[in-house]
């Protein structure tokens, strides 16, 4: 089960790594904050690929392309929550917020923003077909490293 959480979390953090940069060309401005979005993606990614895809691959629920499309979404998510916490920090930094409260509400707001925002072909196309690549290759780890063997 080692192999196939190892093999997922690093290839979730180099699918993450280039769908940033896929962002990073379809959104050119957003060149100033690639260094800190490509960490926080591949370090949030690598996290699902270990608790997630690799675990439920090594379980053998469904089928790993499956397993590597709900990761894939799972991570997107998690990543747009990372990303609107630093929105929210930075926010509250400049004192932009008269209210703790407006400062958390401020949270689904931001997420949704960056969510619409990264709804396009080329950045949803390289998540998905990444993620199921990552699936596919975690999948193998595990049949080739982590099967009992029977003598």
């Amino acid at each position: 089960m080692t192999a196939a959480r190892f093999v997922a979390a690093i290839f979730m953090a180099l699918a993450a790594c280039v769908v940033i940069l896929v962002v990073l060309n379809v959104y050119p401005g957003l060149s100033r904050e690639g260094l800190k979005m490509m960490i926080a993606g591949a370090i949030v990614s690598m996290f699902v690929g270990w608790f997630s895809l690799g675990k439920k691959v090594a379980a053998g629920e469904h089928s790993a392309a499956n397993l590597g499309v709900k990761a894939g979404i799972s991570a997107f998510i998690w990543v747009l929550a990372v990303f609107a916490i630093n929105h929210m920090i930075l926010g509250m930094l400049s004192q932009a917020y008269y209210q703790p409260m407006s400062a958390v509400l401020q949270l689904p707001i931001r997420m949704i923003e960056y969510g619409k925002a990264a709804l396009n072909f080329p950045i949803m196309g390289t998540i998905i077909g990444l993620s199921i690549f990552a699936g596919w290759v975690s999948k193998g780890a595990f049949l080739r490293w982590d099967q009992p063997y029977f003598d």
